[in-house]
């Protein structure tokens, strides 16, 4: 990236499930931000059998997570492929993921032609999270996505999308207990991260368990306001 104009970047924080990738997917729909999902670009690079692509896919399918150098280097290859206009703002979203990843984006970042803005967090009890997502059912017609009550007979609902009845179900990964291990993770791994960009002052917070719409403004109002200065 070098020669090109500083893109602003911004890191999204939070447990999974709490809306991270909704609202930078509402803010670049809306805002004209660029989103950047971390695990989209693992997937890219898997799909093109690159050979960062191939390591990663290797650490994928044994069961690993993908290590922060690799990681590190898919966010990398990304912006040195993307042609992004001047003063573009990014909202990264999977990775810093913990502070060694901190380490390596903040060392790497001016290299690539980029400037670190701040990092939104979006907060949620974790129960409440487990709340969340035992009543998630996704139609598998249309992919429509509701909460139900888990006593409600799924079998006998018609979706509110597509009119279709049977078509909605539970993911396995909204069970509860793969929903704590998964906050338990965030909790130990990447939630030090809160207090890290809470020092340096540039640590924005809000509650992700309020209506997309109510998260959505906020997090567009502190966006604004911050990257006026940045």
């Amino acid at each position: 990236m070098g020669g090109q104009a500083l893109v602003k970047l911004f890191v999204f924080l939070g447990p999974p499930g709490v809306g991270k990738g909704t609202q930078c997917s509402l803010l670049a729909a809306r805002q004209g931000y660029h989103h950047v999902s971390t695990g989209t670009l693992v997937r890219q690079e898997i799909a093109a059998a690159t050979p960062l692509g191939l390591r990663v896919k290797d650490l994928v399918e044994a069961g690993n997570f993908v290590d922060d150098e690799s990681i590190v280097q898919c966010l990398e290859t990304h912006l040195k492929r993307k042609a992004y206009g001047v003063d573009a703002v990014i909202l990264l979203d999977g990775l810093p993921r913990n502070l060694h990843q901190v380490s390596l984006l903040e060392e790497r970042l001016p290299l690539w032609g980029g400037t670190f803005c701040g990092a939104m967090a979006l907060v949620a009890d974790a129960e409440a999270l487990v709340e969340r997502f035992s009543k998630r059912a996704i139609c598998s017609f249309c992919s429509y996505v509701g909460s139900w009550d888990t006593t409600v007979d799924l079998a006998q609902v018609t979706c509110p999308s597509c009119g279709k009845t049977g078509g909605l179900g539970r993911r396995a990964d909204d069970a509860p207990a793969v929903v704590r291990h998964r906050a338990n993770i965030y909790k130990r791994e990447t939630e030090p991260l809160l207090s890290y960009y809470g020092q340096k002052g540039c640590l924005f917070q809000v509650n992700g368990l309020q209506a997309q719409e109510v998260v959505y403004e906020q997090v567009s109002s502190l966006l604004g306001a911050v990257l006026k200065d940045c």
